[in-house]
């Protein structure tokens, strides 16, 4: 279902645009692959609608879900020549990264668009800038073996040297006459074979087959497509792992999806970046032809993408009705999670879908699954209709979440944490100009601890800075908890700027130092040590961050707390000991050159008359308590699915049992060492 203004934006109508924007329409709405009005202008060359977004000052920087381009790198993608110069001549970064850290000068030759590559390049965009694959702008453009890509960047003297290629072969390249440049705003044309052939022979573009047939799969030209298969291997790949038939299922050529198919084409091949199979883009682009054709040849129904979601969900945010019946006649898992801990009818609540949500609980879908209670969102969402059919479906889950609703507290809405996920900053500060509490938990948990797992520095000082509690708890996660154990060193510091207490406890027993040493990075660790948070604290299973790092083998951690004076012979489990039981020389050496004492402990000796008098005082008991076997489940018996305890390495607790396990026991039961994880046991 598309959204309103979004489609005024696409058909450049400002007038509709405007009129929905004072109607209360949020100018940052985005839409499921987490675009912008100012995305979508950019893409479809939407000019009046586009200078009146920049006029408003919407966040030009703002990044689509996924594959975190901004409207500058869609513009390049589209070739849309007046949008791209508008944007950078609105102060767009010409070097901002999408989600492969490459910037539009990538985009630009991904794309085969000479002419913004030069304009880049001319007005300052880095042309050595490296991928996270260690990739420069170079390196690709030699790869597609194009004089008009590759001379842009030899005028302004980039490093030329690419892995794999000679300097020899560079040379040639350089030496061919520049290829004629396209308009990029011309349709892609359909290649002839006798263009193909006299391309083949001129150009080195097209030395490689598959290159031809990926491009006949881009324009439909199923009869040169036909003509040239034969004997390729149909499932190379190319950029993010795309496969022919993505490209042919990308672009709705239905004629080539078939013949792939025939040929033995991988059905559910995944993309790279964002793990897409055929089918899932063929529902992105609602192709009913491509998608059934995908299904009657057993396309993998519940394959997930990146973000855990199958193809109930795509098809639940795409607002295909007819494709959710026919997911659910095919008896597909309704009551998947995605990797949020959602289920689809959570995502149509979210989308304004009450028909496919009607559709989704008759079929059995159950709204109290995952994290968020259904029917508080559907109330946050204003959907009376699908509040309604989840109290006959589910009345006790309708009665909690009354119970639990508390009109005198003005939470953050639902879109927030949208966006904290999106890492879009300009939703986030849209929202946040109006004040909220905060610091109240909600079903998505609290803003400031969703902020920080994502990692994203901007996003944390946005809700700091609107008033987020650096102390605020959620259960056990404090915020500097979390930054401490996701090993984010800047987020950590920023919050210890900001008044976050490193010596808090939480009802482990423990400080932050302790999920900052099982973060394994040694820069957090040491940034705490400056802090004096407790270098010898022991938490509620007797271990103490030294014995942690010992346990987990980490040399330079170990060395970071003893050398601020971390004691090895303090109270609790014995890090020397532990070592010793790990084989773990170097570690060994650092604790007894810290002064480390091997623990000998001796039973006290008693006369014969107190031993005498102690038999006729206390209850005679076994010298040698029984303790549970080793490999067998100390709960229900089984030998099956077996985890071991670390460090001590001994398996008493099988795979199902292991929550109640942890809830009863903070020690092994042979050998009554604190253990802080598990792994198989073989």
């Amino acid at each position: 279902m598309t959204i309103p203004i979004f489609q005024a934006a696409e058909t450049d109508n400002l007038d509709e645009v405007k009129k929905l924007l004072e109607a209360g329409t949020d100018i940052y709405t985005a839409n499921f692959d987490g675009e912008t009005l100012l995305h979508m202008a950019a893409k479809c060359n939407s000019m009046n609608v586009l200078n009146y977004l920049i006029e408003q000052k919407m966040d030009l920087e703002a990044k689509t879900e996924g594959y975190e381009d901004t409207p500058l790198q869609i513009a390049t993608q589209e070739g849309q020549s007046e949008a791209f110069y508008a944007l950078i001549k609105s102060g767009a970064d010409i070097n901002t990264e999408n989600i492969e850290g490459e910037t539009p000068v990538f985009t630009a030759i991904r794309f085969k668009r000479p002419e913004f590559l030069e304009y880049l390049l001319q007005n300052g965009a880095d042309g050595n800038h490296k991928n996270k694959a260690g990739e420069t702008p170079f390196t690709i453009a030699v790869q597609f073996k194009s004089t008009s890509l590759t001379k842009p960047l030899l005028d302004i003297h980039v490093d030329q040297k690419v892995n794999g290629v000679s300097q020899e072969e560079i040379k040639k390249l350089m030496s061919m006459p520049m290829s004629s440049r396209a308009s990029t705003t011309q349709t892609p044309e359909v290649l002839s074979s006798e263009v193909v052939s006299a391309r083949n022979k001129n150009s080195r573009g097209y030395d490689d087959p598959i290159t031809l047939l990926f491009e006949y799969c881009i324009t439909n030209n199923f009869k040169e497509l036909e003509k040239n298969i034969e004997g390729v291997n149909v499932n190379k790949t190319f950029f993010d792992n795309e496969t022919l038939l993505h490209a042919a299922v990308e672009n709705n050529a239905y004629e080539c999806v078939n013949m792939l198919l025939d040929y033995g084409a991988n059905i559910n091949a995944q993309t790279k970046t964002f793990l897409e199979p055929p089918l899932h883009m063929a529902i992105l682009n609602n192709n009913h032809e491509i998608i059934d054709l995908l299904i009657s040849s057993g396309a993998d129904l519940e394959l997930q993408n990146a973000e855990g979601e199958s193809a109930i969900f795509i098809a639940v945010r795409t607002g295909n009705v007819e494709l959710v019946k026919t997911l659910i006649s095919k008896s597909v898992n309704i009551n998947i999670f995605n990797h949020d801990s959602l289920t689809p009818i959570f995502a149509a609540i979210s989308l304004h879908q009450p028909v496919i949500a009607k559709l989704l609980l008759q079929a059995g879908a159950t709204a109290s699954l995952g994290r968020s209670n259904c029917f508080s969102h559907a109330m946050e969402m204003g959907e009376q209709d699908i509040c309604e059919a989840i109290r006959e479906s589910d009345p006790s889950l309708a009665r909690a979440a009354m119970n639990t609703s508390n009109l005198d507290l003005a939470p953050p809405p639902q879109q927030l944490f949208n966006y904290i996920r999106q890492k879009n900053i300009g939703g986030i500060r849209k929202i946040l100009s109006n004040r909220y509490n905060l610091n109240l938990e909600q079903p998505d948990g609290l803003p400031l601890i969703r902020s920080i797992e994502t990692g994203n520095f901007e996003v944390v000082k946005a809700i700091v800075n609107a008033g987020a509690d650096v102390e605020c708890s959620s259960g056990k996660e404090l915020p500097l908890f979390v930054a401490a154990r996701m090993g984010n060193e800047k987020i950590v510091e920023y919050l210890l700027q900001n008044g976050a207490d490193p010596r808090t406890i939480n009802e482990d027993n423990e400080n932050a130092l302790f999920p900052a040493v099982r973060s394994n990075n040694v820069h957090v660790v040491q940034l705490l040590i400056l802090q004096e948070c407790g270098l010898d604290h022991v938490n509620n299973a007797g271990m103490t961050p030294l014995y942690n790092a010992v346990g987990l083998r980490s040399l330079p951690i170990v060395e970071a707390l003893l050398a601020a004076g971390a004691d090895p012979n303090n109270q609790g489990h014995s890090p020397f000991k532990l070592a010793q039981d790990l084989k773990m020389t170097e570690i060994i050496n650092a604790l007894v050159s810290a002064g480390a004492k091997a623990q000998i402990k001796r039973a006290p000796r008693r006369t014969r008359q107190q031993a005498s008098i102690l038999a006729l005082s206390q209850p005679m008991r076994l010298k040698t308590p029984l303790k549970p076997e080793h490999g067998k489940c100390s709960i229900c018996g089984t030998k099956k699915h077996m985890l071991k305890l670390i460090p001590c390495g001994h398996a008493v607790v099988c795979r199902e049992c292991l929550e109640k396990f942890v809830e009863k026991r903070s020690q092994c039961p042979i050998c009554s060492m604190g253990f802080y994880a598990t792994s198989a046991f073989n």
